[in-house]
């Protein structure tokens, strides 16, 4: 409890204007570093016309916009991982046929 606390007493602190993310989808991995973070993948919804997203949505928190890359395949439930000493971000598995 009291590391929930202190979480949403660091977040009370700042003052933080977030544009939404750009590409809004369910079912997406996220990682981050320092000064960014990345929501990759993704899909929009459980429906016949399913299409899954190979996005990488990037928001960095020195500029206040976000930049947008992609992933090598189109997937949704990604794992993201990142290794901020390194600067590196990593996302991998998911699923990437349509289940329905």
């Amino acid at each position: 409890m009291i590391l929930f606390l202190l979480f949403i007493q660091s977040c009370l602190c700042q003052d933080i204007n977030i544009q939404q993310l750009p590409n809004k989808r369910n079912a997406i991995g996220s990682a981050s570093l320092p000064d960014a973070v990345f929501f990759a993948g993704g899909h929009g919804g459980f429906t016949p016309t399913n299409v899954y997203s190979n996005t990488i949505d990037i928001f960095d928190a020195n500029t206040n916009s976000w930049k947008i890359m992609s992933l090598s395949s189109s997937r949704f439930d990604v794992a993201g991982t990142s290794f901020p000493d390194k600067g590196i971000v990593f996302f991998a598995g998911g699923v990437t046929e349509n289940l329905l």
